[in-house]
């Protein structure tokens, strides 16, 4: 831009407008969620950036810097001109938890399993025998057979928790297959008794 004064001297002024915000390439989704380390590389070379970890301003933030540790992140870029770009995302490493009852993982059992309260929330994915099947927190599974159940956070991370339940007898029917036996073994015993018995029963001897 040039002025000019009555006595026709000039002078020229320079100056650049420049509205528009800056740029830089996230290695993770803005506003995401990851198991993974983040960068933020800038694509303007002027601009300068500051980070902020679960709302604490950390400092200064360079271009490719790694973010490794869990928490919620935003990193604020501003260019010479004062324009400003936010990019926030979260770092979750935890691997989701939930209370497995009536087995251990990796163990089996005769009576009944059930998977509740998750540490977090997450998706579950259950299979039997290697078919996948609708399951939620706090149902009850007493059907035989091998089972596997996922849980998987939105970060990523996911945990497994493998059993079997296998077949057996209630204690009512474990009563009364004894009673059974004990029946059997008391009947055989009762004909085994009779039959010796009459083995050695001999005749009376008839008087003259």
């Amino acid at each position: 831009m040039e002025f000019l004064d009555g006595n026709g001297y000039s002078r020229v002024y320079a100056f650049t407008v420049d509205k528009t915000a800056p740029a830089g390439a996230l290695t993770a989704m803005a506003n995401g969620v990851t198991n993974e380390t983040v960068t933020l590389v800038f694509a303007d070379e002027g601009a300068r950036g500051e980070w902020y970890k679960d709302g604490v301003l950390v400092g200064g933030y360079e271009s490719g810097e790694e973010v490794t540790e869990d928490g919620e992140y935003r990193i604020v870029l501003t260019d010479r001109a004062g324009n400003a770009t936010e990019y926030t995302f979260t770092i979750d490493t935890v691997l989701p938890e939930a209370t497995l009852i009536g087995v251990v993982s990796g163990g089996k059992t005769g009576g009944s399993v059930t998977l509740k309260n998750p540490t977090e929330q997450a998706e579950v994915t259950a299979y039997k025998n290697g078919e996948a099947f609708e399951y939620a927190f706090g149902d009850t599974l007493t059907q035989e057979g091998s089972y596997r159940i996922v849980l998987a956070d939105r970060a990523g991370n996911a945990t497994e928790y493998a059993f079997e339940i296998v077949y057996a007898v209630n204690a009512a029917g474990t009563v009364v297959i004894l009673l059974v036996v004990a029946a059997i073994a008391g009947g055989i015993a009762v004909v085994y008794l009779r039959r010796k018995r009459k083995a050695f029963k001999t005749k009376p001897k008839k008087v003259a």
